[in-house]
């Protein structure tokens, strides 16, 4: 999995809360059980003194007092044991308890190894930061109804029906999602409003994150929203945002067309395709523009990179939302 390092600390802050968490419920339980019995109170002190005398009296060669320390300790344990039961307690309550007993909720087995539950720690801080995890439980794969599209045979297709079309994509991107990896080649998806555009994005999105990848998505709008504050601000969250949507691994900009066309955005939509574009990240951009409207839309540098740069996907069809 490939955090930043702003991820990371983010994960490692993570842990810190859940052990500080853990920490306090503990020292509640214990005040609340040694206020109902203060013997079992006594008992935690005497222990640790009793297995002190213990170690003592080996290391000596004390066979006697090595004896009576193992008595001690083994009628203090009973003593406590029948105290618990009493109150309908039992030891696990004395001790600490973790969400992930394995690592202790440090993240690491054995100081340098990653735990298990880091990297699903890790998928979940993705899945928060793409944007859309809500969206994905409803919008992937495995809920992509391919009988929504028409099997009538549609001429801009060649009498290909719409449906064999889109069975035929979701082939292909299933294989590009399943695939992924950082250099996958950015994608232009075009075609009508209501078509499955978004759709698809959230298919590929799904399994991107699942494999462990950064996704980030944002519609047209509110990305060049984003991108404005950003630039009226000084301060360094805005510098990393700004950061993530250009090293993110894959970044989706859905409905682009949308926006208010400005000089500032024209500027920023270049950058990102350009940095990005530069740095091997890949970019999904959807629109319902046509390629012929991309570039009376847009200044050539832009179109000419979305028109060479990425693979055109049309998607056809009717309005889905209102079926």
């Amino acid at each position: 999995m490939a955090l930043t390092n702003s991820q990371y600390n983010e994960l490692m802050r993570r842990y810190s809360r859940i052990r500080f968490q853990h920490q306090h419920e503990m020292e509640e339980r214990l005040r609340h059980i040694y206020a109902q019995c203060p013997r079992l109170l006594e008992i935690s002190k005497l222990l640790p003194t009793s297995s002190a005398a213990l170690a003592k009296a080996k290391i000596t060669g004390n066979k006697a007092q090595a004896l009576n320390a193992q008595m001690q300790i083994d009628a203090l344990r009973r003593e406590r044991g029948a105290l618990l039961s009493s109150l309908h307690y039992t030891l696990d309550d004395l001790q600490p308890k973790y969400s992930c007993p394995d690592c202790k909720d440090t993240g690491y087995l054995d100081g340098n190894r990653k735990c298990h539950c880091f990297e699903q720690a890790g998928i979940s801080l993705l899945y928060e930061q793409s944007g859309i995890r809500d969206r994905l439980e409803r919008e992937n794969f495995n809920t992509f109804d391919i009988n929504r599209y028409s099997d009538a045979p549609n001429p801009l297709l060649g009498g290909m029906s719409n449906r064999a079309h889109m069975q035929r994509l979701k082939l292909i991107y299933e294989k590009y999602a399943y695939q992924f990896k950082d250099g996958n080649p950015s994608l232009l998806i075009f075609g009508n409003p209501g078509v499955g555009k978004t759709f698809l994005c959230n298919c590929i999105a799904k399994v991107v994150l699942d494999k462990g990848f950064s996704v980030l998505y944002m519609t047209a709008p509110e990305f060049f929203e984003s991108a404005m504050q950003r630039f009226h601000s000084n301060n360094d969250d805005s510098s990393e945002n700004d950061s993530y949507a250009l090293t993110c691994s894959l970044l989706i900009i859905d409905d682009l067309g949308t926006e208010n066309l400005t000089p500032f955005v024209i500027s920023q939509l270049f950058h990102v395709i350009n940095s990005r574009d530069l740095s091997r990240k890949t970019t999904i951009i959807s629109t319902n523009l046509s390629p012929e409207e991309l570039q009376s839309t847009y200044t050539e540098r832009i179109s000419s990179r979305l028109m060479g740069q990425y693979t055109p996907i049309p998607v056809f069809g009717e309005d889905l939302r209102n079926s």
